[in-house]
């Protein structure tokens, strides 16, 4: 077993709308295929689904603290909330597509930080670029 594999999360870029300066503590990434049931009487009773997926859909979760309202700003002022967005990994694999900006919360207890949690949902398709 290779010691050493893997690499810290901060090390993953995420930018969104071209802006990446946003202060991003945990981001998280959940790759959706719908499944198409095509189950029949010839199944025997198993469920059966085509190989290929109904709908495909990648969302992106991420969170940190609230260092200025820019975010809260663009998501309330913003006719359109598509926002072309980029996960770039340590090794230079890119996830990039156009995402909708489903949701900001704030939090902020008494004494600490005050934070936020966003979530992205892509619109159209998703590319995968490999790195080296």
């Amino acid at each position: 077993m290779a010691v050493g594999v893997g690499f810290t999360g901060r090390k993953v870029l995420l930018t969104i709308g071209g802006v990446g300066s946003i202060a991003i503590q945990e981001k998280n990434v959940s790759i959706n295929n719908e499944p198409v049931d095509v189950t029949s009487d010839s199944s025997n009773g198993w469920t059966t689904m085509l190989a290929e997926p109904g709908n495909k859909a990648l969302e992106m979760g991420f969170s940190g603290v609230v260092e200025n309202l820019n975010l809260v700003l663009s998501v309330m002022n913003n006719t359109s909330q598509i926002y072309a967005c980029t996960l770039t990994y340590p090794e230079g694999s890119v996830i990039a597509g156009d995402f909708f900006f489903g949701s900001l919360g704030n939090t902020g207890p008494f004494k600490e930080a005050f934070t936020f949690e966003a979530s992205l949902s892509s619109s159209g398709e998703v590319t995968f670029t490999a790195g080296t």
